[in-house]
């Protein structure tokens, strides 16, 4: 049952409902991807300022931070209420930005309406003095690790970042350890809202570079072919699946991002991007292992040279033990509505092969994610559309705001409960390390076969 805070905080939210959609909108036509997302950070910060917020920005590039009230003299835990800024590569959506290509059929653009609509509660003199400790405003870029790889990986070996995801990023740069519990949202299949606390996979990303020999076509056994190299490269990874465990839900997933030069030629590079995703760390390990050995053997059949760099992608995800707090709000909210529950920690059968960052932070801290509907389509796919502005975003914004309250309110009782109950896998210092020891190199030369003439 709402509070008369908790009431409050839903009238500003509806007061401010046509602000808020247009806010979500606006993002929605200006879609960016990954570590590119400067508008939509700038947008952002612009609100936050707006409210009286200090934000920081340029945090990994297009990070941006605040604190509803300042962290040098506040005392009590802090919550984070966490949006993702990136969309989808996806130029044939009509929706997508024409400068970009890119548009947001994840429903990222969702989430980041929902801090901001949340912050607008928040903020309000009658509100912040009524919360018990601090609450901070987080906009997070490159979930969507898979997409442009390659600028990514350019950016890392200038230095500019360290990790291909946000969350990722912001955890190796210290930006998340002063957080205490985060809560998160995704858009969903779902009639009104859900509580998200299914495991999911980890991975590692994999960058390949198959070295050739160039010639003519019509004289290829003048030359060394790295498309022949990476043609056996996808039936060799093919054929290793069948010796992957079930009980380690082994997805491997490439894409060729140069193939060649022309038909004609033979090509003397083919760069390949691979995704190698598990249930768990050594799962992951093992079919990273298998991977290599298809490339490097794929290689070696035909006399190609190849590259091969791999880094961390994301942690599995580790369910709560506790989702009492986030079904409490979403029954309260609901009017009626159903409420859906996906729980991994009532039922070890459910488990997701897809990956998220949101899988590092449940290592080191209680993450509460919640999904709400409002959208129709597919996912990740050219007909995903808003068909529920209000439940789309607004209620996404009720949703953040009443969590984050009623986290903190009764002296934090309900965090205290959810940190009790948790055991961090890792910490910081560990996490670091982890991206660490997941950084490999590994290069074969070609081999051209000898003459063998007298």
């Amino acid at each position: 049952m709402l509070d008369q805070v908790e009431k409050r905080i839903c009238e500003i939210i509806d007061e401010h409902a046509q602000e808020i959609i247009g806010f979500g909108n606006d993002i929605w036509y200006h879609a960016e991807t990954g570590f590119k997302e400067f508008r939509t950070s700038q947008k952002l910060a612009e609100g936050l300022e707006k409210l009286g917020l200090k934000p920081r920005t340029g945090i990994g590039l297009t990070g941006v931070k605040a604190y509803l009230k300042d962290p040098e003299t506040t005392r009590g835990l802090n919550i984070c209420l966490m949006g993702e800024m990136d969309a989808l590569p996806l130029p044939t959506h009509p929706d997508a930005w024409s400068e970009t290509g890119a548009a947001h059929a994840c429903g990222h653009n969702a989430q980041m309406t929902g801090v901001y609509g949340a912050a607008i509660a928040l903020t309000m003199p009658e509100i912040k003095e009524k919360i018990n400790g601090n609450i901070t405003f987080i906009g997070v870029p490159s979930e969507e690790f898979s997409s442009d790889t390659e600028y990514k990986m350019k950016l890392i070996h200038e230095g500019k970042i360290g990790c291909g995801g946000g969350k990722s990023e912001f955890l190796r740069l210290g930006e998340l350890d002063d957080l205490d519990i985060c809560v998160c949202h995704h858009t969903w299949e779902t009639k009104y809202a859900i509580v998200l606390n299914d495991s999911g996979n980890g991975f590692v990303n994999k960058s390949v570079r198959f070295i050739g020999k160039a010639a003519h076509g019509t004289s290829a056994w003048q030359g060394i072919d790295a498309w022949e190299a990476a043609s056996l490269s996808t039936a060799a990874i093919n054929a290793n699946r069948e010796i992957s465990p079930e009980k380690d839900y082994t997805r491997i997933h490439g894409v060729i991002t140069k193939g060649g030069n022309a038909a004609n030629v033979i090509a003397d590079e083919v760069r390949m991007d691979f995704s190698v995703r598990a249930k768990t760390m050594p799962a992951v390990q093992r079919a990273s292992y298998k991977v290599d050995r298809a490339l490097k053997a794929s290689a070696m059949a035909v006399g190609a040279g190849i590259d091969i760099e791999t880094i961390a992608g994301y942690l599995p995800y580790i369910p709560s033990n506790n989702v009492t707090l986030l079904k409490g709000v979403l029954e309260d909210l609901s009017n009626g509505r159903p409420v859906e529950v996906i729980d991994s920690a009532s039922d070890p059968m459910i488990h997701s092969p897809g990956s998220t960052d949101l899988g590092e932070l449940t290592h080191l801290m209680p993450v509460v994610q919640f999904g709400t509907a409002g959208q129709a389509g597919t996912g990740h796919g050219a007909d995903y559309r808003i068909v529920d502005e209000n439940l789309y975003y607004v209620e996404t914004a009720k949703i953040f705001a009443i969590c984050g309250y009623r986290l903190l309110k009764d002296d934090a009782a309900a965090a205290k409960d959810l940190l009790n109950g948790f055991q961090p896998a890792l910490t910081a210092e560990g996490y670091r390390k982890y991206l660490a020891d997941n950084q490999k190199f590994e290069h074969m030369d070609p081999v051209p076969v000898p003459s063998f003439e007298d």
